[in-house]
């Protein structure tokens, strides 16, 4: 996961952030960011270049929104978002860190992701994969703009039994990030509100409880807390 997921969260806690999971784990503090040597420097360039440096510019640039149900922002072009996406994921399922020890890409989709790494420029990831850009909001009101951005999630798996699609989420910055594969149809995605080319697209709004993830994260932490299976 990009630095500036965690930037704003750690500088709140002597460069500590909270580690909840749905394991065995206690709740804790902790100053790992997911952060493992898996690349030598010339290769992190290229990837801070090419994909994070991009992303951060994207998201720093998108505006606040003009009433609590309404952002009039256009995301101008989708690819960027795609390109991040598919780096993250495969950087994850490289990686060692624990935060991502049960994380894993199947065969084929991990050869697509590093074909389309290699050239992001003249590559279509939106030929084998549909996407998910969706800002996270709490229609309800128990937690505020601020509070959700500091939300971060590794990536996971979800499995779409009706389409027989494996969906991939990471969250970070207040946004749900995603991919599809295989990719839905032009028609489905259009559907769907999810980006499948690379054109301007306005940015869907999603609710925070209507992720099953988070729920369960949510419901897990509750549950340890009230037992005492927590180091703080």
């Amino acid at each position: 996961m990009p630095r500036s997921f965690f930037i704003n969260i750690q500088r709140q806690d002597s460069g500590k952030s909270i580690l909840l999971s749905d394991g065995a784990e206690k709740i804790r503090k902790t100053i790992n960011s997911g952060q493992w040597p898996i690349l030598c420097k010339e290769c992190e360039n290229y990837f801070n270049i090419n994909f994070d440096s991009p992303i951060d510019q994207k998201l720093n640039l998108l505006g606040k929104p003009i009433n609590p149900k309404v952002h009039l922002v256009f995301l101008d072009h989708p690819k960027i978002i795609a390109s991040f996406i598919l780096s993250v994921i495969w950087r994850a399922s490289m990686s060692e860190n624990e935060i991502y020890k049960s994380f894993e890409l199947p065969r084929t989709l991990n050869k697509k992701i590093q074909d389309h790494l290699k050239s992001p420029g003249t590559d279509n990831p939106f030929e084998f994969s549909t996407f998910r850009f969706e800002r996270l909001i709490d229609r309800i009101g128990n937690f505020s703009e601020e509070e959700i951005s500091q939300v971060v999630i590794a990536p996971y798996c979800a499995h779409r039994e009706k389409t027989r699609k494996l969906e991939i989420s990471f969250i970070g910055r207040g946004y749900l990030f995603s991919t599809i594969y295989p990719r839905y149809s032009s028609l489905a995605a259009n559907k769907h509100g999810f980006l499948y080319r690379d054109r301007p697209k306005m940015i869907k709004q999603t609710d925070i409880f209507d992720q099953k993830s988070l729920i369960k994260l949510g419901v897990i932490s509750r549950m340890k807390a009230e037992s005492g299976h927590i180091t703080f």
